[in-house]
């Protein structure tokens, strides 16, 4: 059973005093951001938007967490930007990075060889038999290496890639016809770099053999200084007598030996009313000419004389002295000797010659026969006899010749009677 009560609260108030305070604001969180490190090889730089990146080496740079960073390759002269590795691929010069995470980029610049070579030395002979040139020397530089060597026929620079580029020197080069040719040498290295050209000249001439002249094999009187080569270069003369020299040929021709002896002259004269000829180891023409021509020490020169149609050999004169028309004569010193012919007789009446035919008919008795020459005569004939004239006879009048006398001039026949044979009259 409930009572009613009644309950009384007190209050209490007690004195609270309030003071003031001051209360300093939390420092901020940390920023997080994202490392990106650059590596650099090679001669170039790298740089970054937004800021942060800039080196030529290796450098890092922190960027916002997924942030995008673009990385921008720049070479150096001399190099050329060649790549990236990492996290960026390609050779482009930029890349974007995303950062959503720590990040490795490499950026490869390579060298760039703007130098071209140098030929420093080339040199071929002057003359060459050949088509085939041989390459004596040629020497070229570069800064980083020679990688070929060309050789041309014309001044202007071949391209880094023509046909006919050789990695090591050339031994021999095939000109493309003969005469004078200047030839021009050429090297290149790794880069295509063509250098400036060294020329040479070259004659190029087939082979020449050298040749004995005419005085080769000859005795001569005195020391020989022409007629010593047809071809070739005479060198110096050797000896007293006999005497010696070469033909050296030319552009690798052989070379000649070639020799003379030492002798004597023999002279030949002619000498009277008619010509002849003296042949045997000379030759020479019918005369009056003179003759000189030298044998050696000790030989014997055999000599033969031949009169022309109109003329006999009278005789020799000289070293030979004979009506013969054989002549030796042995050289042991200069000899001279003289062939002697006289005209022939125009006719003959038995053993007896005259100088024209009207003598003849003249000195002829009644019924004589008169020979004539096979030759031209011009006279003025009168015939008052009984004659006979045979025409046609050789010098000697040992025979006939098949030709007729031919008569120039009138021929009378007053009295008696002319019987003929082979006389052409005009």
């Amino acid at each position: 059973m409930y009572k009613n009560c009644s309950f009384a609260f007190i209050l209490m108030f007690a004195s609270i005093s309030i003071f003031p305070s001051i209360v300093s604001a939390a420092p901020p969180l940390p920023s997080t951001g994202v490392r990106l490190t650059v590596s650099i090889f090679g001669d170039g730089t790298v740089t970054s938007f937004p800021t942060g990146i800039s080196c030529s080496s290796t450098c890092i740079g922190t960027f916002d967490a997924d942030s995008n960073v673009v990385l921008t390759a720049v070479a150096s002269n001399g190099s050329i930007f060649s790549g990236w590795s990492g996290v960026c691929i390609g050779n482009t010069s930029t890349c974007t990075v995303s950062m959503d995470i720590v990040k490795n980029a490499t950026a490869k610049f390579s060298f760039v060889d703007m130098v071209a070579p140098v030929v420093s030395a080339f040199s071929i002979p002057a003359n060459s038999s050949s088509r085939i040139i041989h390459i004596s020397t040629l020497t070229a530089t570069d800064v980083v290496g020679v990688t070929g060597y060309i050789i041309t026929e014309t001044p202007s620079k071949p391209s880094a890639s023509a046909i006919g580029w050789t990695p090591n020197v050339p031994i021999t080069f095939v000109a493309t016809g003969t005469g004078n040719k200047t030839l021009y040498a050429w090297a290149k290295d790794a880069s295509g770099n063509v250098s400036q050209s060294l020329s040479a000249i070259v004659v190029i001439a087939p082979p020449v053999s050298g040749t004995c002249g005419a005085n080769n094999g000859r005795s001569l009187a005195a020391v020989p200084t022409t007629n010593l080569c047809v071809t070739g270069v005479a060198s110096n003369m050797m000896g007293l007598g006999p005497w010696n020299w070469m033909c050296t040929g030319t552009n690798g021709g052989t070379t000649a030996n070639c020799s003379a002896l030492l002798g004597f002259p023999v002279n030949i004269n002619f000498a009277g009313t008619g010509g002849g000829s003296v042949s045997g180891d000379v030759s020479c023409p019918s005369g009056p000419v003179h003759l000189s021509e030298t044998f050696g020490d000790g030989t014997t020169v055999n000599l033969f004389a031949t009169p022309n149609a109109i003329s006999t050999f009278h005789g020799w004169s000289g070293a030979c002295n004979t009506t013969a028309r054989n002549c030796s004569i042995t050289m042991d010193r200069s000899k001279t000797v003289t062939a002697t012919f006289i005209n022939a007789h125009k006719a003959k009446i038995g053993a007896a010659g005259y100088f024209s035919l009207g003598a003849a008919f003249s000195g002829a008795t009644n019924g004589a026969t008169i020979w004539a020459l096979d030759d031209d005569l011009t006279e003025v004939l009168t015939v008052n006899k009984i004659l006979t004239l045979v025409g046609g006879y050789n010098s000697t009048y040992t025979g006939r010749t098949g030709q007729p006398t031919v008569l120039t001039g009138p021929l009378n026949v007053r009295s008696g009677r002319l019987t003929v044979d082979r006389l052409s009259v005009k």
